[in-house]
Parts: structure tokens; C-alpha cells; sequence
């Protein structure tokens, strides 16, 4: 619980301090160092999980902004172009279960713990897309990544579950995408 209010508070310091940092004149090196001290200062506080380890913020951002970005990718290879690009579906939704992965053993888990979904029924790969769509967009508007001080235990798992949704999605989009290549 303690990684996911950390993960949650890096990514909300993060955000704020560029605010502030965009703000200062670029000659004012003292101000601007004083900034990135406190900085520092707030992430070496905060980046301390449960088990005394190290969070690793900048791979949480990456698979976190990644599978949005293979998300917008896999929506653009299905709706443009005169036919459906099922090779980059395939090899972007795969590369989104890996993140997925990577992404739940950073928050949630150790990597040992991360199991793999059961496999899902064939479906449309339309349906499993616009699934997979709302699966992203339940998971990144999860209370844990907003600007709260403390997140409930029930929004914790929403986001584990949401997560595991998103990749037993990834991972059936990636088998159909190549079914169909």
C-alpha cells in the first residue's frame, strides 16, 4: 500500500514541480537548483517502499505512459488505412502485456508474484480493443494516481484488477491480432 502512495505522490510531485520549474527564469540558476534540491529531497522521502526498497519512479512513468501510447498505436492500425494493420495490433498489444507486467510487479508486487490471466475466449478483435480501451481508461483515472494523501484500499485493488484486465486483454488481442495477420 505504502508503494502505491509513493508511486502516487512521485507522479503528482513530478507534475508539479515542472509547473514550478517553468515559472523561473532560466538565468536564475539559485533558484532552480533550490528547486531540484527540494525536490530531491521530497523523492528520497517518499521513494521508500514497505519492504525498504527502492521505487523505481521513471520505469513506473514509462509503462504507465507507454501503455497509452501502444493503446493510441493499436486504435490507429485498426482505423486507418484501407485495411487493418493486424502485425503492429499484434506487436503492440504484446509489447503492452509485457508492460502491463513490468508496471504491476513495480506497483503491486514483487515479480515473482506476478501471475499470468487466464487465457480469454476468441472475441472480435474490435470488441477486444474497445475493451482494452476501457480497461486503460478505468486504470489511469484510478484514484492512486490522483492527488489524494491517502488512497483506499478498495482503489488499490480496483487498480491491480483493472491492470490484470488490461493484460489478459493485451495478451488475447495479441493472439487473435496474429491469428488473423
Amino acid at each position: 500500500m505504502k508503494r502505491i502512495i509513493a508511486a502516487a505522490v512521485l507522479t503528482l510531485a513530478g507534475g508539479i514541480l515542472s509547473d514550478v520549474a517553468a515559472q523561473t527564469p532560466s538565468d536564475d540558476g539559485i533558484r532552480m537548483r533550490s528547486a531540484e534540491l527540494a525536490r530531491a529531497k521530497r523523492m528520497d522521502e517518499v521513494e521508500i517502499n514497505s519492504d525498504g526498497g527502492r521505487i523505481d519512479v521513471e520505469k513506473i512513468k514509462k509503462y504507465f505512459e507507454g501503455i497509452q501510447k501502444l493503446q493510441d498505436s493499436i486504435i490507429g492500425a485498426y482505423t486507418t488505412g484501407a485495411q487493418i494493420d493486424y502485425r503492429k495490433i499484434n506487436k503492440s498489444s504484446a509489447k503492452m502485456t509485457e508492460m502491463g507486467a513490468k508496471l504491476k510487479a513495480a506497483l503491486f508486487s514483487p515479480p515473482d508474484e506476478v501471475q499470468k490471466s487466464a487465457p480469454r475466449a476468441e472475441k472480435d478483435v474490435k470488441k477486444l480493443i474497445v475493451e482494452l480501451d476501457n480497461a486503460i481508461g478505468r486504470f489511469v483515472v484510478n484514484p492512486i494516481f490522483q492527488r489524494e494523501k491517502s488512497v483506499a484500499p478498495d482503489a488499490s485493488k480496483k487498480a491491480v484488477a483493472d491492470l490484470d484486465a488490461i493484460i489478459g486483454l493485451s495478451r488475447a488481442l495479441a493472439a487473435e491480432s496474429k491469428r488473423r495477420k
